[in-house]
Protein backbone atom coordinates (compact mmCIF):
# COMPACT_ATOMS: atom_id res chain seq x y z
CA UNK A 1 0.00 0.00 0.00
CA UNK A 2 1.23 3.47 -0.86
CA UNK A 3 -0.41 6.90 -0.52
CA UNK A 4 -1.69 10.15 -2.36
CA UNK A 5 -4.55 12.78 -3.23
CA UNK A 6 -7.51 13.95 -5.49
CA UNK A 7 -8.88 17.57 -5.81
CA UNK A 8 -7.25 20.12 -8.17
CA UNK A 9 -5.03 17.67 -10.09
CA UNK A 10 -2.04 18.44 -7.87
CA UNK A 11 0.44 15.83 -6.62
CA UNK A 12 -0.54 15.28 -2.98
CA UNK A 13 1.71 13.11 -0.81
CA UNK A 14 1.00 11.54 2.54
CA UNK A 15 3.89 10.16 4.53
CA UNK A 16 3.22 8.46 7.93
CA UNK A 17 -0.47 7.92 8.17
CA UNK A 18 -3.52 6.25 9.64
CA UNK A 19 -4.62 3.89 6.89
CA UNK A 20 -8.23 2.79 7.25
CA UNK A 21 -8.96 -0.92 7.08
CA UNK A 22 -9.78 -1.93 3.52
CA UNK A 23 -10.03 -5.21 1.68
CA UNK A 24 -9.75 -4.98 -2.11
CA UNK A 25 -11.81 -7.50 -4.00
CA UNK A 26 -11.27 -8.24 -7.69
CA UNK A 27 -13.99 -8.60 -10.26
CA UNK A 28 -13.62 -8.78 -14.00
CA UNK A 29 -13.43 -5.07 -14.83
CA UNK A 30 -13.23 -3.26 -11.52
CA UNK A 31 -11.75 -3.13 -8.05
CA UNK A 32 -14.05 -2.88 -5.04
CA UNK A 33 -12.51 -1.02 -2.11
CA UNK A 34 -13.94 -1.10 1.41
CA UNK A 35 -12.87 1.96 3.38
CA UNK A 36 -14.99 2.08 6.50
CA UNK A 37 -17.93 2.86 4.64
CA UNK A 38 -18.68 3.42 1.85
CA UNK A 39 -17.90 0.60 -0.53
CA UNK A 40 -16.46 2.14 -3.71
CA UNK A 41 -15.99 0.66 -7.14
CA UNK A 42 -13.18 1.90 -9.36
CA UNK A 43 -11.41 0.64 -12.50
CA UNK A 44 -8.34 -1.51 -12.15
CA UNK A 45 -5.01 0.27 -12.41
CA UNK A 46 -3.74 2.81 -9.90
CA UNK A 47 -5.74 4.41 -7.08
CA UNK A 48 -4.32 7.48 -5.34
CA UNK A 49 -5.67 8.64 -1.99
CA UNK A 50 -5.66 12.26 -0.93
CA UNK A 51 -4.02 13.05 2.42
CA UNK A 52 -5.66 14.96 5.24
CA UNK A 53 -3.95 17.56 7.47
CA UNK A 54 -0.88 18.32 5.31
CA UNK A 55 -1.46 17.17 1.71
CA UNK A 56 1.49 17.11 -0.64
CA UNK A 57 1.74 20.34 -2.56
CA UNK A 58 4.77 21.52 -4.49
CA UNK A 59 7.40 23.71 -2.87
CA UNK A 60 6.48 26.62 -5.12
CA UNK A 61 3.02 26.55 -3.58
CA UNK A 62 4.36 26.46 -0.03
CA UNK A 63 6.60 29.45 -0.78
CA UNK A 64 3.68 31.58 -1.94
CA UNK A 65 0.28 32.68 -0.56
CA UNK A 66 -1.83 29.71 0.49
CA UNK A 67 -5.24 31.09 -0.34
CA UNK A 68 -6.20 28.13 -2.55
CA UNK A 69 -5.67 25.49 0.12
CA UNK A 70 -5.14 26.46 3.74
CA UNK A 71 -2.85 24.03 5.53
CA UNK A 72 -3.65 22.11 7.75
CA UNK A 73 -6.52 20.97 5.53
CA UNK A 74 -9.17 18.27 5.88
CA UNK A 75 -10.95 17.02 2.79
CA UNK A 76 -14.68 16.48 2.94
CA UNK A 77 -15.30 12.86 1.92
CA UNK A 78 -18.01 12.44 -0.69
CA UNK A 79 -17.46 8.86 -1.83
CA UNK A 80 -17.01 10.01 -5.43
CA UNK A 81 -13.67 8.91 -6.88
CA UNK A 82 -12.21 10.98 -9.68
CA UNK A 83 -11.39 8.63 -12.57
CA UNK A 84 -9.29 10.20 -15.28
CA UNK A 85 -10.17 9.50 -18.89
CA UNK A 86 -7.43 8.51 -21.36
CA UNK A 87 -5.14 11.36 -22.45
CA UNK A 88 -5.89 13.41 -19.32
CA UNK A 89 -2.68 13.57 -17.25
CA UNK A 90 -2.44 14.23 -13.51
CA UNK A 91 0.61 13.63 -11.30
CA UNK A 92 0.40 11.06 -8.54
CA UNK A 93 3.17 10.25 -6.08
CA UNK A 94 4.70 7.22 -4.38
CA UNK A 95 2.62 7.13 -1.20
CA UNK A 96 -0.99 6.27 -0.29
CA UNK A 97 -1.29 4.60 -3.66
CA UNK A 98 -2.94 1.27 -4.42
CA UNK A 99 -1.54 -0.56 -7.45
CA UNK A 100 -3.56 -3.51 -8.73
CA UNK A 101 -1.85 -6.63 -10.03
CA UNK A 102 -2.58 -5.63 -13.61
CA UNK A 103 -0.51 -2.45 -13.15
CA UNK A 104 2.34 -3.99 -11.14
CA UNK A 105 4.75 -3.21 -14.00
CA UNK A 106 4.07 0.53 -13.46
CA UNK A 107 5.94 0.70 -10.13
CA UNK A 108 9.44 1.25 -11.55
CA UNK A 109 10.88 4.57 -10.31
CA UNK A 110 13.48 6.43 -12.41
CA UNK A 111 16.68 6.58 -10.36
CA UNK A 112 18.74 9.16 -12.23
CA UNK A 113 16.53 12.15 -11.39
CA UNK A 114 16.02 13.76 -7.98
CA UNK A 115 13.72 11.92 -5.58
CA UNK A 116 11.30 14.86 -5.64
CA UNK A 117 10.98 14.40 -9.40
CA UNK A 118 11.18 10.62 -9.73
CA UNK A 119 7.66 9.68 -8.63
CA UNK A 120 6.07 12.45 -10.72
CA UNK A 121 7.96 11.42 -13.86
CA UNK A 122 6.90 7.84 -13.16
CA UNK A 123 3.27 8.93 -12.86
CA UNK A 124 3.25 10.53 -16.30
CA UNK A 125 5.13 7.62 -17.93
CA UNK A 126 2.82 5.07 -16.31
CA UNK A 127 -0.35 6.90 -17.33
CA UNK A 128 0.68 6.88 -20.99
CA UNK A 129 1.06 3.10 -20.74
CA UNK A 130 -2.00 2.45 -18.56
CA UNK A 131 -4.38 3.59 -21.28
CA UNK A 132 -2.76 1.21 -23.75
CA UNK A 133 -3.87 -1.79 -21.69
CA UNK A 134 -7.28 -0.49 -20.58
CA UNK A 135 -6.28 0.55 -17.04
CA UNK A 136 -7.05 3.83 -15.29
CA UNK A 137 -5.76 6.31 -12.71
CA UNK A 138 -8.24 7.12 -9.94
CA UNK A 139 -8.07 9.73 -7.16
CA UNK A 140 -9.95 8.86 -3.99
CA UNK A 141 -11.14 10.29 -0.66
CA UNK A 142 -8.43 10.33 2.08
CA UNK A 143 -7.13 7.07 3.47
CA UNK A 144 -4.38 8.80 5.41
CA UNK A 145 -3.41 11.70 7.65
CA UNK A 146 0.02 13.18 7.01
CA UNK A 147 2.05 14.93 9.66
CA UNK A 148 4.88 16.36 7.60
CA UNK A 149 8.46 16.76 8.80
CA UNK A 150 10.04 20.22 8.61
CA UNK A 151 11.39 21.01 5.12
CA UNK A 152 13.67 23.55 3.51
CA UNK A 153 11.14 24.91 1.01
CA UNK A 154 13.75 26.71 -1.08
CA UNK A 155 15.84 23.55 -1.24
CA UNK A 156 12.74 21.59 -2.25
CA UNK A 157 11.96 24.20 -4.89
CA UNK A 158 15.42 23.89 -6.45
CA UNK A 159 15.11 20.09 -6.51
CA UNK A 160 11.68 20.32 -8.15
CA UNK A 161 12.62 22.76 -10.90
CA UNK A 162 12.46 20.10 -13.64
CA UNK A 163 8.78 19.63 -12.74
CA UNK A 164 8.05 23.33 -13.26
CA UNK A 165 10.25 23.81 -16.30
CA UNK A 166 10.03 20.61 -18.36
CA UNK A 167 6.82 18.76 -17.42
CA UNK A 168 4.97 20.31 -20.35
CA UNK A 169 7.58 19.07 -22.80
CA UNK A 170 7.48 15.60 -21.23
CA UNK A 171 3.70 15.47 -21.70
CA UNK A 172 4.08 16.55 -25.32
CA UNK A 173 6.60 13.78 -25.98
CA UNK A 174 4.47 11.15 -24.24
CA UNK A 175 1.37 12.24 -26.12
CA UNK A 176 3.13 11.90 -29.49
CA UNK A 177 4.58 8.46 -28.68
CA UNK A 178 2.75 5.24 -29.60
CA UNK A 179 3.15 1.74 -28.14
CA UNK A 180 3.94 -1.19 -30.39
CA UNK A 181 4.31 -4.95 -30.06
CA UNK A 182 3.50 -5.99 -26.51
CA UNK A 183 3.57 -4.15 -23.18
CA UNK A 184 7.16 -5.08 -22.12
CA UNK A 185 8.59 -3.98 -25.46
CA UNK A 186 6.51 -0.78 -25.30
CA UNK A 187 7.83 0.03 -21.81
CA UNK A 188 11.37 -0.55 -23.00
CA UNK A 189 10.79 1.55 -26.11
CA UNK A 190 9.34 4.43 -24.10
CA UNK A 191 12.28 4.48 -21.66
CA UNK A 192 14.72 4.56 -24.59
CA UNK A 193 12.65 7.34 -26.17
CA UNK A 194 12.80 9.43 -22.97
CA UNK A 195 16.53 8.77 -22.67
CA UNK A 196 17.02 10.11 -26.18
CA UNK A 197 15.14 13.27 -25.19
CA UNK A 198 17.21 13.73 -22.03
CA UNK A 199 14.53 13.03 -19.43
CA UNK A 200 16.17 9.81 -18.20
CA UNK A 201 19.70 8.44 -18.16
CA UNK A 202 21.12 5.23 -19.59
CA UNK A 203 21.07 3.46 -16.23
CA UNK A 204 17.27 3.94 -16.08
CA UNK A 205 16.98 2.13 -19.40
CA UNK A 206 19.17 -0.71 -18.10
CA UNK A 207 17.20 -0.87 -14.83
CA UNK A 208 13.81 -1.07 -16.51
CA UNK A 209 15.10 -3.89 -18.75
CA UNK A 210 16.24 -5.76 -15.61
CA UNK A 211 12.89 -5.08 -13.91
CA UNK A 212 10.90 -6.40 -16.89
CA UNK A 213 13.15 -9.46 -17.10
CA UNK A 214 12.65 -10.18 -13.39
CA UNK A 215 8.87 -9.85 -13.71
CA UNK A 216 8.90 -12.36 -16.56
CA UNK A 217 11.17 -14.68 -14.57
CA UNK A 218 8.68 -14.90 -11.68
CA UNK A 219 5.83 -15.64 -14.09
CA UNK A 220 4.13 -12.24 -14.07
CA UNK A 221 1.51 -11.98 -16.82
CA UNK A 222 1.63 -8.61 -18.57
CA UNK A 223 -1.76 -7.33 -19.76
CA UNK A 224 -2.12 -7.25 -23.55
CA UNK A 225 -2.10 -4.02 -25.53
CA UNK A 226 -5.56 -3.03 -26.69
CA UNK A 227 -5.95 -3.43 -30.42
CA UNK A 228 -9.55 -2.35 -30.73
CA UNK A 229 -11.91 0.24 -29.30
CA UNK A 230 -11.86 0.10 -25.51
CA UNK A 231 -14.91 -1.18 -23.68
CA UNK A 232 -16.44 1.41 -21.40
CA UNK A 233 -16.07 0.76 -17.68
CA UNK A 234 -19.36 1.45 -15.88
CA UNK A 235 -19.62 1.50 -12.06
CA UNK A 236 -22.69 -0.22 -10.70
CA UNK A 237 -23.21 1.73 -7.47
CA UNK A 238 -20.84 4.67 -7.15
CA UNK A 239 -21.16 8.27 -8.17
CA UNK A 240 -17.62 8.34 -9.48
CA UNK A 241 -16.71 10.35 -12.56
CA UNK A 242 -16.07 8.06 -15.54
CA UNK A 243 -15.26 9.68 -18.85
CA UNK A 244 -14.20 7.36 -21.64
CA UNK A 245 -13.96 7.90 -25.38
CA UNK A 246 -16.49 6.05 -27.51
Amino acid sequence: WERQCSEPLCSWISRCANVATRVPTRTDQRLVIYITPPEVEVPKGIVQSVANHDPDVDAIYRLGPRSALTIPYTFTPNGRPLILKPHAYAPYNAQATLVTQEAFWAQMLPMTVHGRVSDIWRSYISQRLLWSVGLRLTFHDPWVVQVRNAHDYMGDYMSERPLYETAGELIRILHAWSPAGDLPSSISSLYIHLYEYGFLEESDVVSVHDFLRDLSAIGYSFPPLLKHKQAEWTPSHTGGMCDYPP
